[in-house]
């Protein structure tokens, strides 16, 4: 990822995914590589512009994935997001690819949503349930905000939030149900 090559990350995919299902390779393969990554920019060990490139082939990997998902969507509808401020959407994109593989439409809004405009939003989709992600902890506050918006205008939609930023300890409450690992989507 960090070179660039679109090429040798579609390989690694399409030979993972002839014995695998999309979910494992997410799991097993993506998500891992993904945090090594922002690990590695976290401790100045690679810099932003490898960074960015990592996540470029990422975020191109996802969208062809996506793109060749053929289901229904019968499964239900499901709202993606990020609180305002989190501009790192690749979780969103992920869940998007590995929900609308699973048949359910999925509506991304991400990256950096007000809460405003998902609201209004929901009045015309109508969706299933809502997916918050954070991925740096100082969003956290902003999700809890946005998840008290949404409880004011629907206390009933399930609502789940995850993300990195979930990973440290937090003392936030959150009206939400806390999703901890990719593999709890499953």
């Amino acid at each position: 990822l960090i070179s660039g090559d679109k090429n040798s990350a579609s390989n690694v995919f399409e030979q993972f995914t002839t014995t695998h299902e999309l979910g494992q390779f997410y799991r097993k393969i993506f998500v891992p590589s993904m945090t090594k990554i922002g690990d590695l920019w976290e401790e100045k060990k690679l810099g932003v512009a490898a960074e960015h490139i990592a996540s470029n082939v990422a975020q191109n990997l996802i969208k062809n994935i996506t793109e060749t998902n053929t289901n229904n969507g019968k499964n239900g509808k499901v709202l993606l997001t990020t609180p305002q401020g989190e501009n790192h959407s690749i979780g969103c994109d992920v869940l998007e690819s590995f929900l609308q593989n699973k048949g359910f439409t999925v509506f991304n809004l991400a990256p950096s949503t007000p809460a405003k405009y998902l609201v209004e939003f929901m009045k015309t989709s109508k969706p299933n349930s809502i997916v918050i992600s954070v991925t740096l902890e100082e969003n956290l506050r902003s999700a809890n905000r946005l998840i008290n918006k949404i409880r004011e205008k629907s206390k009933k939609i399930p609502i789940f939030i995850g993300g990195q930023a979930l990973e440290s300890s937090t003392r936030i409450k959150f009206g939400a149900k806390i999703v901890e690992k990719f593999s709890d989507f499953n």
